[in-house]
């Protein structure tokens, strides 16, 4: 009887300590959805120039491995349409990322990394009822990073980052109805872009 009372003293004390120690020990989120937009957001929606063309927005799934390696799979997309020259222009991003996290302050992390992605460009011009001309070209790009974010909450955070992107541009396929397809050689190109920034912790 009395090694019954004692466990059952035992077992309330470690229910009532609970709630305690989860206070000490801070919820550490693991999976979000993010979004970043290009600086240069007007600039890329009314531009479709091979390799600069790309979605403005892409959305992310941010995922911590560690507490200092954070995992982000990318996805973007974008489609316009010219009603007058009745062209179509489409681009998909598809991609991933992974960046080590260096606390600076309780709630402000910088972090570096990398990004690599493949993005499907397609252009679409109808010229009359049975004339279809279309462009397809498919781009590899990895950029090395730079950022900075601020946490307000371990559930929310805002930043920015710098990158320096290299590109390999894929081969344009020409394609014409009735006429055979023609592939023009693609090339590279490298530049600076900058991105800002915002994630959503759920879990």
């Amino acid at each position: 009887m009395l090694t019954a009372l004692r466990a059952a003293a035992a077992v309330a004390a470690l229910a009532l300590a609970a709630p305690a120690l989860a206070q000490q020990q801070p919820a550490r989120p693991r999976v979000g959805l993010g979004i970043s937009m290009d600086t240069d957001l007007v600039g890329r929606f009314i531009t479709n120039a091979g390799s600069v063309y790309a979605p403005p927005a892409v959305l992310y799934v941010p995922f911590y491995v560690t507490p200092n390696v954070r995992i982000e799979p990318e996805i973007g997309w974008i489609r316009t349409h010219d009603d007058q020259n009745d062209v179509t222009s489409s681009s998909f991003q598809l991609g991933v990322g992974a960046v080590f996290l260096k606390p600076v302050t309780a709630s402000t992390n910088l972090y570096v990394g990398g990004r690599l992605s493949s993005v499907w460009d397609r252009n679409e011009t109808r010229t009359g009822a049975f004339t279809v001309t279309k462009d397809t070209q498919r781009n590899t790009d990895l950029a090395l990073v730079l950022g900075g974010e601020y946490q307000p909450s371990p559930w929310f955070s805002v930043g920015a980052e710098g990158q320096l992107g290299f590109t390999w541009l894929g081969d344009v396929t020409h394609e014409v109805t009735g006429a055979p397809n023609t592939i023009t050689s693609g090339g590279s190109s490298q530049s600076t872009r900058a991105l800002l920034f915002m994630r959503v912790y759920f879990l």
